[in-house]
C-alpha cells in the first residue's frame, strides 16, 4: 500500500511498471492476499506484538503505534478495530482514495511500517556488514583452527552429503540434569504450569485428548551429533538405517559449535519419528499419512 503510494506520486513515466495507469485497478484488486487466512494472521500478530512488548519500553514510539492496549492480547482487537486494511474491501477502497489518502491514513499497520522502515534499513545495511565481516573472520579462524588441531577435529559441513555420529545423551543443565528425551507429557506440564497462555498455548483439543493417544511416547530428544545452523530437517538413523528423528534445533551450549565442537554439552535436538507417528495417527487421525510413512507406500 505504501509502495503503491509512493509510485503514485510520481510521473507515470517514472514509475514501476506494474503501477502504471493501465495496471493500477488490477494491482489494487490483487493487494489482498486471496488465500489470506484470518484467524492464522490474528495469532501472527499477537506473537509480533508480544515481541515488540517484550523488547521495547513502554514509552518506546514504535512499540506504541501497534499497542494500544493494556497487554498485547487486548492490543490484537484494538489494532484490527483501527486498521482499514485487514480485508479486501477496506484494502480496495483506500488504495482507490489516492496517494495522499494512504500516507496519512491513521491506520496502526501503515502508521508503523512509515515510522520503522528507515530504521530497519539502516539495521539490515549494518547487518550485511557485519555478515560480510564474519565470512573473512570465519575463514581465518578455520584456518587457525587447521594449523592447531589438523584433522583431529571434524570440518564444518559442506554443500555435500556429511554424516555426523554421536549418541542420544543428556547433559547437565542448570544445575541439575537436562534428560535424553521429552514426552508429550511436557507438553501438557507447560500448558497448565503457564496458565494456558503464550508461547505454552495449545490447541482447545488438547483440553479432551483420544484415549488411545499415548502422551508418554517421547517427542524430543537429545543426542551429541554435530550440526549447525542449515542442517535442520536433516535424518537422524540410527545403526540399522532406521530413521529415528528429523533435526531441528541445538541447546544454547551448541552456539559454540559454529567454531569448535565438544562433546561436554554441546547437544542437538531433534524430534522424535515415534512421537510424530503418534501425533499423527492418534491425535491428527491422519491414519492415511501415518500408514504411507510407515509402510513406504500409500495403501
Amino acid at each position: 500500500m505504501i509502495k503503491l503510494a509512493e509510485q503514485l506520486k510520481l510521473p507515470e513515466t517514472e514509475r514501476e511498471e506494474v503501477y502504471k495507469n493501465d495496471k493500477i485497478d488490477s494491482l489494487i484488486e490483487n493487494i489482498f492476499p486471496a488465500t489470506f487466512d484470518r484467524k492464522v494472521e490474528d495469532k501472527k500478530l499477537l506473537v509480533q506484538l508480544n515481541v515488540l512488548k517484550n523488547n521495547l519500553p513502554p514509552e518506546n514510539a514504535l512499540a506504541h503505534s501497534l499497542l494500544l492496549g493494556n497487554d498485547a492480547n487486548s492490543s490484537v482487537g484494538l489494532v484490527l478495530s483501527k486498521s482499514k486494511i485487514s480485508s479486501k474491501a477496506g484494502v480496495v477502497e483506500l488504495a482507490k482514495s489516492g496517494a495522499d489518502a494512504i500516507l496519512n491514513s491513521d491506520d496502526p499497520f501503515i502508521n508503523f511500517i512509515l515510522a520503522s522502515r528507515d530504521r530497519l534499513n539502516e539495521i539490515e545495511l549494518l547487518n550485511k556488514k557485519f555478515e560480510t565481516a564474519d565470512i573473512v573472520n570465519n575463514q581465518l579462524l578455520g584456518e587457525a583452527l587447521y594449523k592447531v588441531y589438523g584433522d583431529a577435529i571434524p570440518p564444518d559441513a559442506t554443500g555435500t552429503l556429511r554424516i555426523s555420529d554421536g549418541l542420544i545423551k543428556g547433559y547437565d543443565y542448570n544445575g541439575t540434569l537436562a534428560p535424553y528425551k521429552t514426552t508429550f507429557y511436557g507438553s501438557l506440564d507447560r500448558y497448565y504450569s503457564f496458565d494456558k497462555k503464550f508461547p505454552f498455548k495449545l490447541p482447545d483439543y488438547w483440553q479432551n485428548l483420544p484415549e488411545e493417544f499415548d502422551l508418554s511416547v517421547p517427542l524430543n530428544f537429545a543426542s551429541t551429533c554435530d550440526i549447525i545452523g542449515g542442517n535442520s530437517g536433516s535424518p537422524l538413523i540410527n545403526t540399522n538405517a532406521e530413521v529415528v528423528g528429523l533435526a531441528f534445533d541445538g541447546n544454547m551450549e551448541s552456539h559454540s559449535g559454529r567454531y569448535i565442537y565438544t562433546t561436554e554439552a554441546n547437544r542437538t535436538i531433534s524430534v522424535s519419528a515415534e512421537g510424530m507417528i503418534e501425533a499423527i495417527r492418534d491425535l491428527y487421525k491422519a491414519e492415511k499419512l501415518s500408514s504411507e510413512i510407515l509402510n513406504s507406500k500409500i495403501k
